[in-house]
């Protein structure tokens, strides 16, 4: 008796304890608010655990919480893979890749408002969201040989209009200029690099709805930004099997006639333009050496309006258990924003620098492989 009794006692502490180590999914959400002005950041989380999470901070008094959506809606999953997250009207919108949907809910609670169901197997990757009721999303079924779409949403009505465009290879990053839609043909890495329309860029003429050219470019390409005086600016990751240590680059494009302006050949990973458009801050994600130069990790820049553009660092990243994945500029803060998934297995961070000084400000803790910043502003 005595002895069933001792282990009734620790089976109780060990729930105890093992409960108490455990994030409560319904943590506290009433002594958090997301506020008027702030900032959130997607993690994808790891493959095939439903482990997607999205950090949102208060910029209004510096609060934050790491489990967001999952917080807000009791009981309820972001899903497996969250690869891309646009924010419209106060409303945000996740592309979920492994679980084929596109999560939506409101910013200013997390309350989750609907969801759009894909067809099975097909996995949602980027999106661009035009206006409240015209967006678009692409598409791939990983192991397919010609399944690549890019569909049509409203994001309003959260409902698919029946329009899906077929694309190159493996779609990944899109972006729009005057009535075309640009979509990167990725191939998927060494995966589908053999496919005809792999490593290429889509051009789509919005008013039909077809693909109208598709223009060759570098190997596997992922990110693609355009800009109001008519470029476009290509992320390019190269092939894993090459063995060029300077795999990857950046290409600048004239939206008019999709002719290459300029090429620099470095380790890009994510990138962002600041307001004016005349500088480039990108993340280089390197340990070896690059064909322009710079032998380290962290934030380069390329100032556009220089005679001589050249790769130039701006925050070296000096520990080779970080691993930086996004970058966003903050110009009404004066600062530079960077997410640090260390070695895509445990929480990552969000890191705060000062644009002048060059001075981390704060640390944020975030979920897994935070691969997206957004900001936000819901004053009137």
């Amino acid at each position: 008796m005595i002895q069933n009794k001792l282990l009734l006692i620790s089976a109780l502490l060990f729930l105890i304890f093992f409960s108490s180590c455990i994030d409560d999914p319904n943590q506290a959400i009433e002594n958090f608010t997301a506020g008027n002005t702030g900032a959130l950041v997607l993690c994808e989380g790891l493959y095939g655990t439903d482990n997607s999470t999205i950090t949102c901070i208060n910029l209004e008094d510096g609060s934050s919480i790491d489990t967001y959506f999952r917080t807000a809606n009791y009981g309820q999953k972001l899903g497996d893979i969250a690869n891309d997250m646009e924010i419209i009207d106060s409303i945000v919108y996740v592309s979920v890749s492994n679980s084929g949907t596109i999560e939506a809910f409101e910013l200013k609670t997390g309350k989750s408002i609907g969801r759009i169901k894909f067809p099975p197997n097909v996995m949602p990757r980027k999106l661009l969201i035009m206006s409240d009721s015209l967006a678009y999303v692409s598409t791939y079924i990983s192991m397919s040989e010609n399944d690549f779409f890019v569909y049509e949403f409203n994001p309003k009505k959260l409902e698919l209009t029946g329009v899906k465009i077929q694309v190159g290879s493996h779609p990944e990053g899109m972006t729009a200029y005057k009535n075309k839609l640009y979509v990167l043909n990725s191939g998927y890495g060494d995966f589908h690099s053999h496919h005809s329309k792999a490593s290429t860029i889509s051009v789509i003429d919005l008013s039909t709805k077809t693909e109208i050219d598709c223009i060759k470019t570098e190997n596997n390409p992922n990110r693609i930004y355009a800009t109001k005086d008519g470029k476009i600016y290509v992320v390019y990751w190269e092939l894993p099997s090459l063995k060029d240590s300077a795999s990857g680059g950046i290409l600048e494009y004239d939206a008019e006639n999709m002719k290459v302006l300029r090429h620099w050949k470095t380790m890009a990973y994510d990138l962002c333009l600041n307001e004016n458009c005349d500088t480039i801050f990108y993340l280089n994600s390197s340990l070896g050496a690059s064909s322009d130069g710079n032998t380290s990790k962290g934030v380069n820049y390329i100032a556009l309006n220089e005679e001589k553009t050249q790769v130039q660092q701006f925050i070296e990243n000096t520990k080779d258990n970080e691993i930086w994945t996004a970058v966003a500029l903050n110009k009404q803060r004066n600062e530079i924003w960077v997410t640090n998934s260390y070695r895509y297995t445990s929480a990552g961070e969000l890191m705060i620098y000062d644009l002048t000084s060059k001075a981390i400000k704060q640390r944020y803790k975030t979920g897994v492989i935070p691969n997206k910043i957004k900001f936000y502003s819901l004053l009137k």
